[in-house]
């Protein structure tokens, strides 16, 4: 808090200002979407816990998920995110964040010269995952495989704006 008047204080340290709009939480990092005609995939229910922190109209997500299981195709998947992006004008029609990764990712998919990123669409109610490769092609994180057996730890970090 900054500024206090008479034993109470103002979020804003501005005399008459509403309070400010600031809440945290936990969400549950679950899938989307699956493409792949009968893709299918599976988040560990021990590693699934996101955070945020919204204030105002800017969200903040991060957290670790674990993947056990994953037959998707090449376009990969989405993820579930607690509050839907907004739509139009200036500063609003895509947000782009990074991905921490380890476990059993492929040495073909990532490298050196190759970036993991997390990106939210104007007006989106998910997440996509991609690597950004030294060519500036993007593919999704995930490699077109079936990877079960294999486990995947992901740690986004993203912020944008919502409604």
């Amino acid at each position: 808090m900054s500024g206090i008047i008479g034993g109470a204080g103002s979020k804003s340290g501005v005399i008459g200002t509403t309070e400010l709009d600031y809440e945290t939480g936990t969400f549950e990092w679950s899938f989307a979407t699956i493409y792949k005609s009968g893709g299918s995939g599976t988040i560990d229910s021990s590693f699934n816990t996101g955070k945020y922190i919204k204030i105002g109209d800017q969200v903040h997500l991060s957290g670790m998920f674990k993947i056990n299981a994953l037959n998707c195709s090449a376009d990969g998947f989405t993820l579930n995110i607690p509050f839907s992006a907004s739509t139009g004008g200036e500063g609003s029609n895509q947000s782009s964040g990074i991905v921490g990764m380890s476990g059993g990712l492929p040495l073909a998919t990532h490298s050196s010269t190759s970036t993991p990123i997390c990106q939210i669409s104007d007006g989106a109610a998910e997440m996509n995952l991609y690597l950004v490769r030294e060519s500036s092609s993007w593919i999704s994180l995930i490699p077109a495989m079936n990877v079960s057996g294999v486990s995947y730890n992901l740690s986004p970090s993203i912020t944008y704006k919502v409604a």
